[in-house]
């Protein structure tokens, strides 16, 4: 049960991840130097943390060359992901970007635990898809520039998607005995966060400066305390929201995980949106109810096949 409220609180860290990403926005652009600045500051706030959970865990402290290569793998993704992020929210509100986020981080991997990982094909499974599909293509902006931003949500889509799949595989069965265990490997994505995002702040200065040999770099803070309280609070809470989710795939079901999160966070940023000033459309309200449609039927398929196989006395 423990793991089932694992989700729930990743959830909610997601949704105020949401909401912490789009107020800093709005107060330092969408650029790629503000990105940048937001990631190094974010995971050097959340390092310690991390360190510290996997020090008074009491778990190895071994590094493998496996979560090794997937964590620097895995942050180079979440630095893509999170420039494409911020340019859809530039295009499209919170309401609008965490549909297509979390869509996406569901039905890869969903699909996924099918083909691969050789999950079972029931009804409830395909009606979730269709519905999802459905949510998918009625939350889509009308515009030009709206489309603009759908190309970007798209991106979102695949990206989270991506990430919850490479999650998935370094908490399957078959790569036990090659991975860390959780609190290591969060540990090593916060490093690799801050030397890639370093190295490529340094390299956006050098390009920006018009005399190589004198470049003037500017205070890596933000520039209000909005912004800053922003990435502080975001950096204090992304640590759990990674480490959170990848206990639980050692215990919930893949086709249950990632539906319940996604349905979760849907009506967490929908409703934080109205806090953020931001009246989501009735388009987008509609493909939120639609998509929770889904998940609920998923959720009740999965829930009487535990009933039933409970009863037959079956693992």
């Amino acid at each position: 049960m423990i793991y089932y409220l694992y989700l729930v609180a990743t959830a909610a860290i997601f949704s105020a991840q949401f909401v912490l990403m789009t107020s800093y926005r709005k107060t330092e652009g969408n650029t790629l130097l503000s990105v940048v600045r937001f990631s190094v500051i974010f995971n050097i706030v959340a390092l310690p943390i991390a360190w510290t959970i996997w020090a008074i865990s009491g778990s190895d402290m071994q590094v493998t060359i496996f979560s090794t290569v997937l964590a620097g793998t895995l942050v180079a993704i979440y630095i893509t992901s999170s420039y494409v992020s911020f340019k859809a929210l530039s295009f499209a509100d919170l309401a609008v970007y965490s549909l297509f986020a979390m869509l996406g981080s569901m039905l890869i991997p969903f699909t996924a635990g099918i083909l691969y990982w050789n999950e079972d094909l029931e009804v409830h499974k395909v009606i979730c898809c269709i519905l999802v599909i459905v949510a998918l293509l009625v939350g889509l902006p009308k515009g030009r520039s709206a489309r603009t931003g759908a190309w970007y949500n798209v991106l979102v889509f695949l990206m989270m998607g991506l990430i919850g799949l490479m999650n998935k595989f370094h908490q399957s069965k078959s790569m036990e005995e090659y991975r860390m265990l959780e609190e290591g490997f969060i540990v090593l994505c916060h490093v690799f966060g801050i030397v890639y995002n370093v190295s490529l702040y340094a390299f956006l200065q050098y390009r920006a400066s018009e005399n190589p040999e004198k470049i003037a770099f500017p205070a890596i803070l933000p520039g209000t305390k909005i912004a800053l309280l922003c990435v502080l609070a975001y950096g204090l809470i992304n640590w759990a929201g990674n480490l959170l989710p990848l206990k639980a795939l050692l215990h919930v079901p893949t086709s249950v995980q990632f539906p319940m999160m996604t349905g979760l966070v849907i009506v967490m940023t929908t409703l934080a949106s109205f806090t953020l000033g931001e009246k989501p459309e009735k388009r987008t309200v509609l493909s939120a109810l639609i998509a929770v449609a889904g998940l609920t039927v998923l959720i009740v398929g999965e829930y009487q096949i535990i009933i039933l196989q409970n009863e037959l006395g079956s693992p």
